[in-house]
């Protein structure tokens, strides 16, 4: 009976002994932790987990697709107005979203069918803003816009049915 209850106790004594545990390599997702039972090393066992995020940029844009140069003036020309719209912006730290206004025509409305032109320009406030120049820009985490006046730079001569085609170019930068 003895030797029974010295076998038991031997065996439990040995089930409650330390378990050390190693860190093996293992598919490139993961970190296998092995026990390995009746060590006696304190260690205890550890491994490393990389924690990340990543968000793609983003951001979305809104230009007018016409304006109308309805209203006219007391000094006999005539303006129009528009709004850049920026939402959603989520870009790299110290970066903007910049747009930029450009006309082939130098900002000069022709006339279809003839030679008449009228030359106009184009406002944020008392700024006025040249060809490729940065008429809007948008920081990180904003929704906001850009209230733009097109106003031309005389009188008409000439009646008439004037248009002009401009570009809004958005890019992101500092």
């Amino acid at each position: 009976m003895k030797k029974i209850i010295s076998a038991a106790a031997a065996i439990a004594l040995a089930c409650g002994a330390s378990i050390t545990a190693f860190a093996t390599a293992a598919p490139s997702d993961k970190t296998v932790i092995t026990n390995v039972q009746g060590s006696t090393d304190p260690t205890p066992a550890q491994a490393d987990t990389t924690v990340q995020f990543s968000c793609d940029p983003k951001y979305t844009v809104t230009i007018p697709k016409t304006i109308d140069l309805s209203t006219e003036n007391t000094d006999g020309t005539f303006s129009g107005t528009g709004s850049v719209e920026a939402e959603d912006v989520c870009i790299g730290a110290d970066q903007k979203v910049n747009v930029k206004i450009s006309s082939t025509s130098g900002f000069t409305l022709s006339e279809a069918g003839s030679s008449a032109t009228l030359a106009y320009e184009v406002k944020n406030g008392t700024t006025v803003f040249a060809n490729n120049d940065t008429v809007a820009s948008f920081t990180n985490c904003e929704s906001d816009s850009t209230e733009l006046t097109f106003v031309t730079k005389t009188a008409p001569q000439y009646s008439g049915s004037y248009t002009d085609t401009v570009v809004f170019v958005i890019s992101v930068g500092a």
